[in-house]
């Protein structure tokens, strides 16, 4: 998510010259926006459910050893 965030900003603020598009403004457009979606509605409070239960599987292991 970060790297897809840090393209789409990069490709929205003409950082560089795009690596895929050069300077086809249209097509430099056009991919942030097929990709801004899955940055809009990522689910972060899954990713920290996952982590939290990854973390307490972890210690639970480490404490009980």
């Amino acid at each position: 998510m970060v790297q897809e965030s840090l393209d789409v900003g990069v490709a929205y603020f003409l950082v560089r010259v795009h690596l895929d598009y050069g300077t086809d403004l249209q097509k430099i457009i056009d991919d942030p926006n097929k990709r801004l979606p899955s940055i809009w509605w990522y689910d972060l409070e899954r990713d920290l459910r996952k982590a939290e239960s990854s973390f307490f599987a972890l210690t639970r292991n480490k404490i009980s050893s």
